[in-house]
């Protein structure tokens, strides 16, 4: 549900990560506390913990020509020593290319 927004973005390390706008839409709200939940058990899966990380953001995009249901999403991670990584996939699930971010 992109409701008027044409992107989304979604800080996984922060405590309360769903958006202001969003706060009062549970499904919206419960759904992203459980992304972060699960950025976290799968880092922890890999031994790391939140707080090996400077950064986790996921973004949404919502292209205009689009309906409701496709989105791109891309996600950058940095850890505290500086590597950076960023995926990106369009709305079908193909690998998009984007550029690493590493400036946090």
């Amino acid at each position: 549900m992109k409701l008027g927004r044409q992107a989304c973005r979604i800080d996984l390390l922060a405590e309360s990560p769903c958006p202001l706008e969003f706060r009062d839409i549970d499904v919206i709200r419960f759904s992203i506390a459980a992304l972060r939940d699960k950025f976290i058990e799968i880092a922890a899966s890999e031994g790391f913990s939140a707080k090996d990380f400077r950064e986790a953001i996921l973004e949404y995009e919502f292209p205009p020509f689009m309906d409701d249901y496709s989105n791109n999403c891309r996600v950058n991670i940095v850890s505290n020593s500086g590597y950076a990584q960023t995926k990106a996939v369009d709305y079908i699930g193909n690998s998009a290319e984007t550029p690493n971010k590493t400036d946090a």
